[in-house]
């Protein structure tokens, strides 16, 4: 453990790109799994991104927020073995079994904005996921408590503030993990959006359309499964009995 104190998230040519992970109640909605909050305009390729935690002052209320975000990120990792389900239904020519379509809803011209606006947003997430290297920074009520500098080798290196407990220590350590793990999981949906759209483009879904039919489709079931969990067709036919 290294504890030294640490600079701000800028280089000379501004601010760095950063995942900024989103406060309960703070009216920010996540657009990558509910946990972050992605930049919203592209650009080339990313050489350093920043993923940012503002935790809250009190313990509890801290470790509330990444319990709650732990729970959404397992279950989207649930979610992509069925994405893969579904994608192999519908190329073998059958509608998919896991209870989403790929067109509703969907209001043709009409929903093609916003679609077109969240599929973009996606993938400048996932071009940020492809950084080569990444820092993952925790703050508590704004003061800036850890970073670990990630490589896509694997090797990493953490810098703590002086005097950090343990317990704030650990938290930083769960922001880590939850990036991470991040990474893997939106390299992984983009592939299969990418992957889907292309082998599912055939007559009236040709072209971009068909992407973002099939992101509009991964999206869909991965809010079902975070919602109600690995019985979800089960709960959310009866949201009462969801725990």
């Amino acid at each position: 453990m290294t504890t030294m104190p640490l600079a701000d998230s800028t280089a000379s040519g501004g601010t760095l790109p950063a995942m900024r992970m989103v406060q309960a109640g703070a009216g920010q909605t996540g657009d990558v799994f509910g946990v972050w909050l992605s930049p919203a305009s592209g650009g080339a390729p990313a050489e350093h991104v920043f993923w940012q935690a503002d935790l809250p002052p009190q313990a509890s209320q801290a470790q509330e927020l990444l319990a709650a975000n732990q729970r959404l990120l397992e279950r989207a990792g649930q979610a992509l073995p069925l994405v893969e389900q579904g994608l192999a239904e519908k190329r073998a020519g059958g509608a998919p079994q896991t209870g989403q379509s790929f067109t509703a809803p969907w209001d043709g011209l009409a929903s093609l904005p916003s679609a077109a606006v969240e599929t973009a947003r996606f993938f400048n997430a996932m071009r940020l996921a492809l950084a080569p290297t990444a820092s993952v920074q925790t703050s508590v009520d704004g003061r800036l408590i850890g970073r670990t500098q990630i490589l896509m080798n694997g090797s990493f290196s953490n810098l703590l503030a002086p005097r950090l407990n343990a317990q704030q220590a650990a938290r930083h350590y769960q922001v880590v993990s939850q990036a991470l793990f991040t990474r893997q999981a939106v390299m992984r949906m983009g592939v299969l959006i990418a992957g889907g759209g292309a082998s599912l483009a055939s007559g009236a879904f040709a072209g971009p359309l068909s992407l973002l039919l099939v992101f509009q489709f991964v999206r869909n079931l991965i809010a079902d499964v975070q919602q109600f969990g690995p019985d979800w067709r089960a709960l959310s036919a009866n949201p009462a009995a969801n725990p």
